[in-house]
């Protein structure tokens, strides 16, 4: 009996995933770079920045043993241009060498060991598909969600995530 390889499994919820942050992104208004609903949380750009850039942290997880978060080959790079625009054409790059590099991640990758270290401080260790669930997708759809709140406060209609928004239905 033939199974279907987990990449295989894993390739529609992420296009899916990464489908509902490009909705999100592609509603951050321009000239509210710097609202924040509060003062500890991140300005609108930063994180729509940072959505953008966690979209790539599935490729990078299954393509490396591990990252260290905030040194010089930190996949989660700044988009140097502080526009919508800007943020959105990189989460298209990150986004596509996600789907890619999950196309081509074998069986044997996923149960390999996976660490995320931050100057020298182990963040996580364990599994690559354990990193690959939790830090790439649940990550993404964490800080989706964050930004959807920022839209509505900003008074932006949100689009559908799980079913239909308060401002429309999908299509």
């Amino acid at each position: 009996m033939k199974t279907t390889p987990l990449s295989e499994l894993l390739l529609p919820e992420l296009q899916a995933e990464l489908n509902k942050a490009r909705r999100m992104l592609e509603r951050v208004p321009e000239g509210h770079n710097d609202f924040r609903p509060h003062p500890k949380s991140m300005s609108l750009i930063d994180l729509a920045n940072h959505l953008a850039t966690v979209s790539g942290l599935a490729g990078a997880i299954l393509l490396y043993p591990g990252v260290d978060l905030g040194g010089p080959n930190d996949p989660r790079q700044i988009v140097k241009e502080q526009t919508g625009a800007a943020v959105l054409s990189e989460f298209e790059k990150l986004a596509a060498s996600s789907v890619a590099q999950l196309r081509v991640t074998t069986e044997e990758a996923f149960g390999e060991p996976w660490k995320a270290t931050r100057q020298g401080n182990v963040m996580f260790s364990g599994t690559r598909y354990s990193a690959y669930r939790n830090i790439a997708v649940n990550h993404l759809i964490h800080h989706r969600a964050q930004l959807g709140v920022y839209l509505r406060m900003l008074d932006v209609p949100v689009p559908y995530s799980f079913g239909p928004s308060a401002d429309e239905m999908p299509a």
